[in-house]
């Protein structure tokens, strides 16, 4: 009987060796349905393709210049904002957000981890990478924070990598007098040039028609209609609290998914 479980014990020994380590997670990058054991799964990037529009259809350009709400032409030098804590939300009504953080230095000399799709709403047009995203199915939500929360007051933004958006370096006209701010804009009109600085934040949320697994990164393509982000403005009639404030009151609708 002895020899019976010995011989077991090495077929089983010997099964066990030949068991196969790999992702068996199917909306994986990496998924080996061959696997036998599940290992080291990687997965694939969400990312965020920004682009300006005017008047829904027209590419904005910032070196076009464009009539207020009273004809007066005015040109935007900048319109640069904060915009965080992506999520989208499946036909269960579940929000997903992704997976990444990073290590963030804090003024107090100790560190915090924040979600790693922390990126700048800038003129020049290119994809952010936001992070991984480890859900494949069916979503009808996009949500999205524009401005600086307060919650990156205690960050040493002097002591964060360069290439992070919420390096003092990076950050640009971002951070000032030992502050994030929300959102800056730079508009010419005639031969002045006036600076508006917003200071809050605000959800968006806008639907997204997006399913299946995903086979490579996934882009998430979002527009920002300045026809919209000022619509109601006249450079010369109102001060510049108005203007903010009429910012302010835009900017929700004027986002899109093209």
């Amino acid at each position: 009987m002895k020899y019976l479980f010995w011989t077991l014990g090495l077929l089983l020994l010997a099964s066990s060796c030949d068991l196969e380590e790999g992702c068996t997670d199917p909306i994986a990058e990496n998924y080996a349905p061959e696997a036998d054991t599940d290992c080291c799964c990687e997965y694939f990037n969400l990312r965020l393709n920004r682009s300006g529009i005017w008047a829904d259809t027209s590419s904005f350009s910032w070196s076009s210049k464009y009539a207020d709400m009273q004809g007066d032409s005015f040109q935007l030098e900048q319109f640069r904002f904060f915009v965080s804590s992506f999520a989208l939300r499946d036909s269960s009504g579940q929000w997903w957000q992704v997976q990444d953080s990073l290590l963030y230095p804090l003024a107090n000399g100790s560190s915090r981890y924040l979600p790693s799709d922390i990126v700048i709403w800038r003129n020049n047009s290119f994809l952010y990478d936001l992070g991984s995203f480890d859900q494949a199915r069916e979503f009808d939500r996009l949500r999205f924070l524009v401005g600086a929360p307060a919650d990156w007051a205690d960050l040493a933004p002097n002591e964060i990598e360069s290439s992070l958006a919420l390096s003092s370096s990076f950050t640009a006209s971002l951070y000032e007098n030992s502050a994030y701010q929300s959102a800056q804009m730079q508009a010419v009109v005639g031969n002045d040039s006036s600076q508006y600085v917003l200071s809050d934040t605000l959800w968006v949320e806008l639907p997204l028609a997006l399913s299946g697994s995903f086979d490579e990164d996934l882009n998430l393509n979002i527009a920002l209609d300045y026809s919209d982000l000022l619509r109601g403005i006249a450079f010369n009639r109102d001060d510049s609290s108005q203007i903010v404030q009429s910012i302010r009151q835009n900017m929700s609708a004027a986002f899109q998914i093209p």
